[in-house]
């Protein structure tokens, strides 16, 4: 065959194997693939390039998740059943398939072959079917129907993610193919086989989960996802498949206008200047010519910051857009980026060394901590390590540790969680009781801050003291609103029993007005709030019986004031008069016996002698009689 190099050299570049993750790509578009090209060409390339990429001794290549890309090669359903047929034969282990075979030629026979290859026990498991466009006959619904009704009876369907622990349907892409009422699918296949599908409509239903899943049950989780099935507009004809490597070889196009750059004075595309410089070129314009606006704009390459890992001055290009979303201190170079993991702890990128093979094992976007703030902080993440280990995470080869189900592992959480009134973060913690936090990085190189705490802390042990006499009681135990505490000023997790008492006692000032909205908001502004938080067009929420009082005697006297102005008393201020003579009466009265009985009391101390008043001479008995009128 005259075109097997050129193939050869496509397949060679459409694999993509990471070691890492163990995700295998293969992008084989870009050309017309026949039965001969597949059987004589693709296929012995695949197994040559898998056998070069597993271990010696190695039987299969470890994968992962594969995607094979077939989309708009005029692939027939002869070509499509020979590359199925001959699968389990390229030496790969059993693993998640994404398959891409939109815009092709392919009928209801493919399906059926797509059927028998997604329930076979050679191969892995079919997580994705991309299908759509297909030109020529198209798809009937009894051949969808039939796919179906097979991915029901296998237990593989649907597909159970060990990582959320629980299921998921299959995605499935199969518009714009010429299926005639593609809504009576549903009810077709729940009529048949008793299994579900779910069209996806719902935003909840994304690709790798669906609002009606339930977890923990697979009877309640749709089969498979039906996205867009309801267009089923077939395309009048198909792009021709145009050659990848003919691009390679071909030259540059040209990108558009490019921009002189005020340092370098080179022309550069856009892509080489940030926003930041045509804001300030345009702000130098200021009506003048475009001329002098590259005198202050300037290109990725001119403009450079530090590295917070190697401390050097460099340019914008050599920064990952992804460090660029960092806060300026914090960004490091490429070569920085690839040698180093950043602790999230000491907030400062380490070399790889410095973390343990447990924080090596951790995903890319997971954050990292290095050995030096493991040793600061000896209880976070250490407490999850048995978990994860005995997650089933590690179960293949080579550790095979067993898989504890999930009753076991909530168990083993239990026992190991922080001790009363802790709650451990990675760079401090904090003691509930005492309403305080300590961090990890400021401890000394004390190994065991949280337990010097509990033991030592005469604070602690008071309050702990009055907590088990009752004297100091939850507030999550109370069961009344925790506002009714904030504006008491309390700010910790524990109040007095007296404390709880007034919050007991307040009166619900929102609720109070609805009954008598006479009452205005302004009316319990009198009194400062002990809390800072800002008070709405309500007014305050609590206020305690004194305070409404208070309110209620401030709106009487309002009103007896606003009926003096308008001149016309009211017809309550006669009585209201009446109560405040008849309560001044009393006062006056009862000073004028004060003042007699002191009087008196005075008298005797004066005038006694220490005798009898039959003994008492004329003129101290005048003296008393004058001084008693």
């Amino acid at each position: 065959m005259d075109s097997s190099p050129s193939l050869k050299q496509l397949v060679q570049q459409g694999w993509k194997y990471h070691r890492a993750t163990f995700d295998l790509y293969l992008w084989l578009g870009g050309t017309e693939w026949s039965q001969a090209a597949i059987e004589q060409v693709m296929l012995p390339e695949l197994s040559r390039l898998a056998a070069a990429d597993r271990g010696a001794f190695e039987s299969a290549l470890r994968v992962r998740k594969v995607s094979v890309d077939l989309a708009g090669t005029r692939l027939t359903d002869n070509a499509l059943a020979a590359f199925l047929a001959s699968w389990p034969r390229l030496g790969l282990s059993h693993c998640s398939i994404c398959f891409k075979v939109q815009r092709n030629l392919l009928t209801d026979k493919a399906m059926s072959a797509l059927g028998h290859f997604a329930v076979a026990e050679t191969t892995g498991v079919l997580e994705e079917l991309h299908a759509t466009h297909q030109l020529g006959p198209g798809l009937h619904r009894e051949a969808v129907l039939h796919f179906l009704s097979k991915l029901s009876s296998s237990g593989k369907y649907p597909l159970w993610v060990k990582r959320r622990r629980c299921f998921r349907p299959v995605h499935l892409r199969l518009g714009h193919c010429g299926i005639q009422n593609p809504e009576a699918i549903a009810e077709e296949l729940e009529s048949k086989t008793g299994a579900r599908v779910c069209f996806a409509e719902h935003q909840g239903c994304v690709r790798m989960s669906c609002i009606n899943a339930k977890s923990g049950s697979g009877g309640t989780c749709p089969l498979a996802h039906l996205y867009d099935f309801r267009s089923q507009e077939q395309p009048t004809e198909l792009a021709e498949p145009c050659e990848r490597l003919t691009f390679s070889a071909a030259r540059e196009r040209e990108r558009g206008k490019t921009f002189l750059c005020g340092s370098c004075q080179k022309s550069l595309p856009i892509d080489m200047f940030t926003r930041s410089q045509f804001q300030k070129a345009a702000a130098m314009d200021d009506g003048r010519g475009e001329s002098e606006s590259h005198l202050v704009r300037r290109c990725n390459e001119c403009v450079t910051q530090p590295c917070c890992a190697c401390s050097k001055e460099l340019p914008l290009t050599a920064f990952a857009n992804s460090q660029m979303l960092r806060p300026q201190g914090s960004r490091r170079c490429r070569v920085c980026a690839s040698e180093t993991w950043w602790c999230i702890r000491c907030a400062r990128p380490r070399a790889q060394s410095d973390f343990s093979s447990f924080e090596a094992r951790k995903g890319k976007r997971i954050a990292k901590v290095c050995q030096d703030c493991n040793k600061s902080n000896t209880y976070f993440d250490r407490r999850h390590a048995l978990c994860v280990a005995f997650s089933g995470r590690y179960a293949a080869a080579p550790s095979r540790l067993p898989c504890f189900s999930r009753e076991i592992l909530s168990c083993i959480l239990a026992y190991a969680r922080e001790s009363q009134f802790v709650c451990i973060g990675m760079t401090s913690f904090t003691c509930t009781l005492c309403n305080k936090t300590f961090s990890f990085l400021a401890n000394g190189g004390d190994g065991s801050p949280v337990e010097r705490h509990l033991r030592t802390s005469q604070q602690h042990a008071k309050r702990l003291r009055s907590f088990e006499a009752g004297k100091l009681v939850e507030l999550a135990t109370t069961g009344l609103e925790p506002e009714r505490f904030s504006h008491l000023g309390l700010k910790g997790a524990f109040c007095s029993s007296e404390q709880l008492k007034e919050a007991a006692s307040l009166v619900d000032v929102w609720a109070l007005r609805v009954q008598e909205p006479e009452l205005e908001a302004s009316l319990f502004n009198f009194h400062s709030l002990r809390t800072r938080e800002e008070a709405d067009a309500r007014g305050p929420r609590w206020a305690s019986p004194e305070q409404v009082e208070k309110a209620r005697w401030i709106l009487q006297q309002q009103s007896a004031r606003r009926a003096d102005e308008l001149g016309a008393p009211a017809h309550g201020q006669a009585e209201l008069a009446s109560f405040f003579a008849s309560v001044g009466g009393e006062d006056v009265a009862r000073g004028s016996q004060r003042a007699q009985h002191e009087k008196f009391h005075k008298l005797q101390m004066l005038c006694s002698a220490g005798g009898s008043d039959d003994d008492q001479d004329p003129e101290t008995l005048a003296l008393m009689a004058f001084l008693s009128d």
